[in-house]
């Protein structure tokens, strides 16, 4: 009896960790829900020469090599060649539980919008990446959220790519950053389709986008765009030149109640000195606010 198509079709990328693409190509293929293909795109680093494991190209049904550095856009842009319904685009620094298509797929039949890992809440969007509060891998989720954005794992509907590209062209120069917020924020102005981050049960690592053990190691490497302090100055023009396109109904100013409830329970939790209880208690705190 022949295997009923998933539908999904995953995209990996390879920059500068080589060491990863085995990883997570490996967690990809042990996934409860099986993608119909798992396709590699290798953007151009300037400083250094990375190759492709000879050994495992087969295992992809499609690789592109860049001649020249897109910059984060590529792997989306790469995406339109997805053969499926629904894509799942990953950082090369993500190696997610083995449940986690299963669990982006299932929430969206339940609801349609753009899930992903690494959930970002912007308390004051001027100010970004300072002043936000993270949900997902970093901050375990028992139930659904709504974010105003998402990274490191993205699952979403092909058909909605398009939107990401309507990004005005200011941000899209930039290359290192901006197209995580750009591709919720146009979702939502164009389809009204909004951005989620599916459960992460803190006694369920296998439904988690991203393991923590691995994020925090693979993402404070030397080569992490977010280690480096020009990158973070980048960061905060992208969400700068996307306000000055047009305003951003974010959740908090949808929510404003919510919003002061959370500022008062992280004043609250940062005085508790135990890392991990206070991790469990924004757990539950976020669960009931958000």
């Amino acid at each position: 009896m022949s295997q009923k198509k998933s539908q999904i079709t995953v995209v990996l990328n390879l920059y500068k960790r080589p060491e990863t693409l085995k990883q997570q190509l490996e967690a990809i293929e042990a996934q409860t829900l099986q993608p119909d293909e798992i396709i590699l795109f290798q953007d151009k680093a300037n400083d250094v020469d990375i190759e492709i494991p000879q050994e495992i190209r087969p295992r992809f049904s499609l690789i592109e090599v860049s001649a020249y550095n897109q910059g984060v856009w590529g792997r989306f842009k790469f995406a339109l060649n997805a053969k499926s319904t629904y894509v799942c685009v990953f950082d090369d620094d993500t190696i997610p539980g083995k449940k986690w298509l299963e669990n982006c797929m299932s929430q969206m039949q339940l609801k349609e919008g753009i899930y992903g890992t690494n959930g970002i809440l912007m308390l004051n969007p001027l100010k970004y990446p300072k002043n936000i509060i993270s949900i997902g891998w970093k901050t375990a989720n028992r139930d659904l959220i709504e974010v105003d954005f998402v990274g490191h794992a993205w699952f979403f509907k092909k058909e909605w790519l398009n939107c990401l590209f309507n990004a005005p062209q200011s941000i899209q120069r930039l290359k290192i950053c901006g197209e995580d917020m750009s591709f919720s924020y146009q979702c939502s102005k164009e389809l009204n389709i909004k951005t989620y981050v599916p459960p992460h049960p803190i006694d369920d690592i296998e439904m988690f986008g991203s393991i923590p053990q691995y994020a925090y190691c693979y993402g404070n490497s030397d080569v992490a765009l977010s280690t480096q302090k020009n990158n973070i100055k980048k960061y905060n023009q992208a969400i700068n030149l996307l306000l000055a396109n047009q305003p951003w109904e974010i959740f908090f100013k949808r929510h404003k109640v919510k919003y002061l409830i959370c500022l008062f329970s992280l004043r609250i939790i940062s005085f508790i000195p135990n890392k991990n209880f206070r991790k469990r208690l924004r757990c539950f705190l976020y669960g009931l606010i958000l």
